[in-house]
């Protein structure tokens, strides 16, 4: 067994929180989440933009670079996955040197997704200089079948309306998300980037960007969603997220409508579970994912180290 493998085992009863699909409570084929993490932990680092650093300590951090954010933000950035280690004591100079390390590859920002359940490593973390964004609520819905059943009008939005929906989702902001409560980005950065990821939804980033198509109801809401996800852990099983909604003063109400005709349309496309994130401040949108079905899968926390 390699190094990587037993610092792997050692935390694996950790680890396995970092699945998103860790919550599922069964899956229809053979399909396990801890076994596909742990080999994309093992080849982290063996494909362009990842890697595998280790500090003198015998620390490993696995983080990657994010070239689309770098650009779009003008700055160097990365994702932390995760820090591999058989014993907390030297851990927080192990931080410190692989802040280090970033600075010396010019990263400016570095972000981390981390399960509620490593709190070792989020005190630590934080006692190295990353600060709190956001506090994610994993939602998960795999009762496709029991939705409540009534139906509401909607339509996939067309190219010509991406400026439209870009505009809707920069006006209207969660000041809570990750982009907006971290200072290392302005507010008119948060937003543009907001409108931006609708507009790419709408040109194909998502499947499917569904738009209210009531008569007399303007359009001022979305829903985007992707009904396979890219790593999902069952490839006999389709798995989707949503990926955005946003909703303006026009529209109110059609948070729920948007929502539970995506869930709708994920169960007839054959769906087995649909996942949703938002933050714990988000009380409305939390009510309404319970109201339609969904069930707390996880919590995470998003980190993030940034330099001047």
């Amino acid at each position: 067994m390699s190094t990587l493998e037993a610092l792997i085992e050692a935390r694996a009863g950790v680890l396995t929180f970092y699945s998103p699909y860790h919550c599922l409570r069964s899956l229809p084929d053979s399909g396990s989440p801890w076994q596909l993490l742990r080999a994309q932990l093992l080849s982290f680092g063996n494909e362009g933009d990842t890697y595998c650093w280790s500090s003198n300590n015998g620390c490993y951090f696995l983080y990657a670079d994010l070239p689309w954010d770098s650009v779009f933000f003008g700055r160097p950035m990365a994702r932390l996955r995760t820090i591999l280690f058989d014993s907390a004591i030297n851990l927080q100079t192990a931080c410190l040197d692989f802040a280090a390390h970033l600075a010396a590859r010019g990263v400016r920002h570095c972000i981390a997704d981390i399960p509620a359940e490593d709190i070792q490593l989020l005190q630590v973390l934080g006692q190295s200089g990353w600060v709190l964004a956001e506090t994610r609520l994993q939602y998960v819905h795999e009762n496709l079948r029991q939705l409540p059943p009534e139906r509401y009008k909607v339509r996939q939005a067309v190219e010509s309306e991406q400026d439209t929906l870009g505009h809707i989702a920069a006006k209207n902001p969660n000041p809570f998300d990750r982009f907006h409560a971290d200072p290392f980005f302005s507010i008119k950065e948060a937003n543009t980037f907001l409108g931006r990821y609708a507009t790419a939804a709408v040109n194909g980033y998502c499947e499917e960007v569904l738009v209210p198509d009531e008569a007399g109801v303007p359009l001022d809401s979305f829903i985007a969603v992707n009904y396979q996800q890219r790593d999902a852990v069952s490839e006999a099983n389709s798995i989707g997220r949503i990926m955005l909604m946003t909703v303006g003063v026009q529209n109110r109400g059609w948070g729920r409508k948007l929502l539970a005709e995506a869930l709708h349309r994920a169960h007839e496309r054959g769906v087995y579970a649909v996942f949703s994130t938002t933050q714990t401040t988000n009380r409305a949108i939390i009510h309404i994912k319970e109201k339609l079905g969904f069930r707390l899968g996880a919590v995470t926390h998003i980190l993030s180290w940034s330099r001047p």
